[in-house]
């Protein structure tokens, strides 16, 4: 659960760059892209995102309990 937030927190950093750097769920527009963000699976968040497949393959170990696992799998590869 723990490394879910930090993606949720870090997608809500990365579009409220783009948002004048505040965070502000009363404007529609950013409300929009927190939900298609939130919302969208991982694989294409990966995509988009240009995140690398060893990243994503470790954050999805530690989403379903596998701390350990996934932290290995984000250094190997």
């Amino acid at each position: 659960m723990w490394a879910l937030w930090q993606m949720y927190k870090a997608t809500e950093w990365v579009i409220t760059k783009s948002n004048g750097g505040k965070i502000d769920y009363d404007n529609p527009q950013f409300r929009m892209l927190m939900n298609a963000s939130a919302e969208s699976p991982l694989r294409s968040l990966q995509i988009s995102g240009g995140m690398k497949d060893g990243l994503m393959q470790g954050l999805l170990e530690m989403a379903n309990g596998h701390f350990l696992r996934g932290i290995l799998r984000m250094i190997h590869g």
